[in-house]
């Protein structure tokens, strides 16, 4: 059962970034933020193709992306994929996260919920992290998975107020 998440809307992402950064690493999840984003927007979860790719944080990533970069960031983009040891869920047999060195960001946007915060927050200690999500319910849903993707089919959203 995910933690639904939502996006901050741009003008919120954009008051948040010091104007002193210029380089603007953007990490995406694709645990629990990829199914928010497909459940909201109706996109795949997964996609099966030479490699998996994860739809619905991508388009997100991207188009966040394209609002960074029109207003003079830098934008590096990383997708987080499930097991990846990045995040809250652990894959006990793989090797540690680290950052690629493609980029040395000044600050670091995560569009992750709180638990892939913290997964993440405990691996990168140098670079300031803000996640720009906010955290509001659980989704509940019903998903078909084929040879070329896995979609949610029904499901629905447990909203409840995150500051009690």
């Amino acid at each position: 059962m995910p933690k639904y998440s939502e996006v901050l809307s741009d003008e919120e992402i954009l008051g948040m970034i010091n104007p002193t950064y210029k380089k603007v690493l953007l990490l995406g999840c694709g645990g629990c933020m990829n199914e928010s984003l497909a459940f909201k927007h109706n996109l795949q979860i997964i996609s099966y193709g030479e490699e998996k790719s994860y739809p619905a944080i991508e388009v997100e990533c991207q188009r966040l992306k394209s609002v960074l970069m029109n207003n003079g960031f830098l934008v590096d983009t990383i997708i987080l994929p499930p097991g990846s040891n990045a995040r809250c869920i652990r894959d006990l047999g793989s090797k540690p996260f680290t950052l690629p060195n493609r980029i040395q960001p000044d600050v670091i946007l995560v569009l992750a919920c709180p638990d892939g915060l913290w997964g993440i927050s405990s691996r990168i200690i140098d670079v300031p992290l803000l996640r720009i999500s906010k955290w509001g319910g659980t989704i509940f849903y019903r998903y078909s998975d084929d040879s070329k993707e896995r979609k949610i089919e029904m499901g629905k959203i447990s909203m409840f107020d995150a500051t009690t």
